[in-house]
């Protein structure tokens, strides 16, 4: 059976509205489900709760994944990955999730424009004032986090290029590791050194939302489970992102940042 290149959006939550030609709203570009809570869940809640309208693409169903995949056959452990994307999805207070079907693990071998324009089709639709994703070192060195970085960062550069002049530049923003993280996750070998951070979220207010999204993946509770086992890690009050653009100066970095879109 011929896979599908991609499938429709998907709208989780309570929907928003965008006026058009006003920049509004942030958007998160992951590569697989999860990627989204374990990296940035707490700054995705604490824009929903203030009432900004957050997005989520999802490029991949994380159907390659290899844990929780006990008694489960391919389909239906695609079938709960999804599941489990979209319950998350709801805890954080996420708007849409627009999930594409782009193949775990082959985000990389995709027509690179292509993916780019796919993108940058949805950016023009939302609006963001401000665009979260990995950033080139994709945290673990995944290739699809990698992948997943530099379309988005192709993308967004695009669409800064259209904001009128005078108008609010947007902001791109890298997922820095930090404690609020799984080490798991990031401190593998042969990971390309991060960007250092220069942006904070304080998210102890949302940190009820966050863990009900890490529950809601049941079939990564080992993730869950390696952030109980430290105090540090489970009770992390900030996020750390690194601003791609526009770019800070030496004397605004590492500021802790309220909400950052209209």
């Amino acid at each position: 059976m011929k896979r599908a290149k991609k499938r429709a959006a998907q709208p989780v939550g309570v929907a928003g509205s965008t006026k058009a030609g006003r920049a509004q709203g942030l958007l998160a570009v992951f590569a697989h489900p999860d990627d989204e809570t374990f990296t940035a869940g707490g700054t995705l809640a604490l824009h929903a709760m203030s009432g900004c309208r957050v997005t989520l693409i999802c490029a991949t169903h994380g159907e390659k994944g290899s844990a929780g995949r006990e008694g489960f056959g391919a389909a239906a452990y695609e079938q709960l990955r999804v599941a489990e994307l979209h319950e998350a999805a709801e805890a954080l207070g996420i708007a849409e999730v627009i999930l594409w079907d782009w193949g775990d693990g082959q985000v990389a071998e995709r027509d690179e424009d292509s993916s780019v324009r796919e993108i940058l089709a949805v950016m023009r639709r939302v609006r963001p004032t401000v665009v979260i994703t990995f950033g080139p070192d994709g945290i673990s060195g995944h290739p699809d986090h990698i992948a997943i970085s530099k379309l988005a960062t192709a993308a967004f550069d695009r669409y800064r290029q259209e904001v009128k002049p005078g108008a609010p530049q947007p902001r791109l923003l890298y997922i820095v590791p930090s404690a609020a993280i799984p080490s798991c996750c990031w401190q593998r070998a042969g990971t390309p050194a991060p960007l250092p951070a220069t942006t904070t979220f304080d998210i102890r207010a949302v940190r009820p939302r966050k863990l009900a999204a890490m529950r809601a993946y049941r079939s990564q509770s080992h993730l869950v489970k390696a952030l109980r086992q430290d105090h540090t890690a489970w009770h992390a009050p900030k996020e750390y992102f690194h601003q791609a653009f526009p770019a800070l100066s030496e004397q605004h970095q590492e500021s802790t940042e309220a909400v950052i879109c209209a």
